[in-house]
């Protein structure tokens, strides 16, 4: 019996962010998008945007006084749901600087301190305001 290898390098942790999807290029905004977990290698983004998974994007947070703007790009996708047809899911990667590697872990040890508990407890509504 062998051992699965992680799909991951690091941990994500639920969230509900939003996040703004920018050409890099241009610097012309694409969409208002959704961040619904996060970790130090990426996340998974909600949008009506059909983004390519050769493309790079730019992802921008706000939160608190803290912004991020980092590159990225999709490595998976996944259909849009029943209610929100117009949706999708993508799992994206980030490119990261150093600089923007302490943002980042700053955005997601908030996120992982706000976990809900085992106990069912919902921590995670209100958790930016904190």
């Amino acid at each position: 019996m062998s051992k699965e290898l992680p799909r991951r390098a690091y941990s994500r942790f639920a969230c509900d962010l939003p996040v703004q999807i920018y050409s890099p290029v241009s610097q012309t905004k694409l969409a208002d998008a959704r961040l619904f977990d996060v970790g130090m290698g990426g996340g998974n983004i909600y949008c009506d945007l059909v983004m390519q998974r050769a493309v790079p994007y730019e992802f921008r947070f706000q939160w608190g006084k803290e912004r991020l703007a980092v590159l990225g790009r999709v490595v998976w996708s996944a259909a849009a749901a029943r209610k929100e047809p117009r949706f999708a899911r993508y799992g994206v990667v980030f490119s990261l600087t150093r600089a923007q590697e302490d943002l980042l872990a700053a955005l997601v040890d908030r996120v992982r301190r706000f976990q809900p508990s085992e106990e069912g407890e919902d921590r995670l509504k209100g958790y930016w305001s904190r």
